[in-house]
């Protein structure tokens, strides 16, 4: 298996390849041309697809809250006409006793003008996947149909409940020591794992390589130290020297841990499945959400803001990064196309640029954590689709001024 920085290459025949749970269940999350190319690649390395008991478990667990989640999300075209119906509404009671009938008119059409281009845009958003029936129907679940046909065979056998509260049992030892993985969720004592699912993973791939005798991928969107090496811009480069070393002991084999779409990147350059830039995207932008947690992402930059953030992606050493961004605000549009970027970069017409936005994403976390930017700064570059395949521009935001803080002001 070689390391080539960000990418790498694998023979899958030769490679037995393990998805996380969330990579799994993101799949219910990516729009639909994303999951399909998605699903398309996994099948093209079907042989190579081993799930542990631990990641099936977890799935079926977490299955019907995404499911709702995504349900509640169709929902959303609804709820904003139910908004237009009741604001218009208001603005003719407004017209009825304060500003007259004219001019409630005029709020209306403005309102309506507004609302209705929103409403249409959510609409055209509605995924064909029917999440309510497949929450009352698992067998028209048609994201589950394909993983149960693409994981025959393939799943490993639970541990019976002696066996499970052995390794439970381990798996305390050893975050009490901080072996990793799984230490970091040492406190998550909600189910019968006691915070173990990690390590459960672990031990459950580590028994099945020894039987495969082959090097494992692990696909994950976990990022944290408990799994990872990270660098000096906290983030991650492979897995812990300490599980090379176990899975090499216990196995005799080797192990790698990769990010989705650095997996979904390596496979479409490496397989004849189609992954197009716009899904490796898509992906990382699921990736950057996990990791963010439940904080809403939006919101408006300051030159202020904007300054910390190149400052950081030029410490990190993306440079390239600060000036696209650069120029994008000075662009009068706030648009740069692909042509425009490449040429900034030196590039060829014809280079890639997937995750080109990932490391702006990842100091913008950085910042956020240190609470540097508030947690709803909006992206500072995003990359824009006419259709699947390449990005055709990148958009950046417009600046907006900085309000002065009380102690500013003149009293």
């Amino acid at each position: 298996m070689e390391q080539r920085g960000d990418a790498f290459a694998a023979d899958w025949v030769e490679t037995t390849v393990v998805l996380d749970t969330n990579v799994l269940l993101n799949l219910y999350r990516s729009p639909d041309a994303a999951r399909e190319e998605l699903l398309v690649a996994l099948e093209g390395i079907a042989s190579s697809l081993f799930m542990p008991a631990q990641v099936q478990r977890e799935f079926w667990r977490h299955r019907d809250s995404v499911l709702r989640e995504n349900a509640a999300l169709d929902e959303v075209a609804n709820e904003l006409r139910r908004m237009l119906r009741d604001a218009k509404k208001s603005l003719t009671r407004l017209g009825q006793g304060k500003i007259g009938a004219a001019p409630a008119k005029d709020l209306t059409e403005q309102l309506e003008s507004t609302l209705e281009d929103v409403i249409k845009a959510a609409s055209g958003h509605q995924p064909t996947f029917n999440w309510r029936t497949a929450l009352s129907a698992p067998e028209h679940d048609t994201v589950l149909s394909r993983l149960t046909e693409l994981y025959n065979g393939r799943v490993g056998a639970a541990y019976g409940p002696t066996e499970f509260a052995a390794a439970v049992t381990e798996a305390t030892s050893r975050f009490r020591r901080r072996v990793p993985p799984g230490y970091e969720d040492a406190h998550k004592a909600e189910h019968e794992e006691e915070g173990a699912g990690d390590y459960l993973l672990w031990r459950q791939t580590i028994e099945h390589a020894r039987r495969a005798g082959k090097d494992v991928v692990i696909v994950t969107q976990d990022a944290k130290q408990d799994w990872w090496r990270l660098d000096a811009r906290n983030e991650p480069i492979n897995a812990r020297f300490e599980l090379v070393d176990e899975m090499r002991r216990e196995a005799g084999v080797g192990a790698r841990l990769v990010l989705t779409a650095d997996f979904l990147k390596a496979l479409g350059e490496t397989t004849d499945s189609p992954v197009s830039e716009r899904t490796v995207d898509q992906v990382d932008e699921l990736d950057t959400a996990d990791a963010a947690g439940d904080e809403p992402v939006g919101g408006s930059w300051t030159r202020a803001m904007l300054d910390a953030l190149q400052d950081r992606l030029r410490e990190n050493g993306y440079e390239d990064r600060a000036l696209v961004i650069e120029r994008g605000i000075d662009s009068p549009t706030g648009l740069l196309s692909r042509a425009d970027v490449l040429g900034l970069l030196g590039r060829p017409a014809d280079a890639k640029l997937t995750g080109f936005t990932r490391p702006i994403a990842r100091a913008t976390r950085q910042l956020i954590a240190e609470g540097v930017l508030p947690p709803v700064a909006a992206p500072a570059l995003r990359p824009e689709y006419d259709g699947p395949g390449k990005a055709v521009r990148f958009s950046a935001p417009e600046l907006v001024e900085e309000r002065p803080s009380a102690d500013s002001t003149d009293r």
